[in-house]
């Protein structure tokens, strides 16, 4: 049986003795999945590989990094019958007003999670916070505070 609790705006959901912990804001929606440290390395999936180092996060279950997203994905379908989509999806470019709105979030000497940057590198989190905000339909506010949440979870784990 699993183990949940609430705290504020914050629910973190573990199973006992499983090292694993899901962190998740109830008002926006970002999720963070926690290995405890004797997990460390020892993940491998969708998610990476757990170690802190981006050149493996692309490993396949038996181990082969691969370099194509495709492939990567592929390689971790539970059920081969399944169909795959075709083609890319196109990328649309962050505006001025985008960039600049996560620049004041990510990169400002005025951020308010600017004393977790020197912890949590924020380059990562500034382009999410580019890529939320163009996808169709997308609202510019909603999604840098979906992007700012997601790294203060991170950054309250530190």
């Amino acid at each position: 049986m699993g183990e949940y609790n609430v705290i504020g705006e914050v629910v973190e959901i573990s199973k006992k003795y499983s090292g694993v912990t899901l962190t998740c804001l109830v008002d926006y929606p970002v999720c963070s999945i926690r290995f405890k440290s004797y997990l460390y390395g020892r993940a491998l999936g969708l998610l990476g590989t757990n170690n802190l180092e981006h050149y493996d996060d692309f490993s396949t279950p038996s181990g082969e990094i691969v370099g194509k997203t495709s492939k990567f994905y592929r390689s971790w379908r539970l059920n081969r019958e399944c169909r795959e989509t075709r083609g890319n999806m196109p990328v649309a470019e962050a505006s001025a007003e985008i960039k600049t709105r996560c620049s004041e979030i990510f990169a400002a000497e005025t951020s308010p999670l600017r004393s977790c940057f020197s912890i949590i590198h924020p380059s990562d989190f500034q382009e999410m916070c580019e890529a939320l905000a163009v996808e169709p339909g997308a609202d510019i506010k909603t999604s840098v505070c979906s992007a700012a949440a997601s790294y203060w979870i991170e950054c309250r784990e530190h």
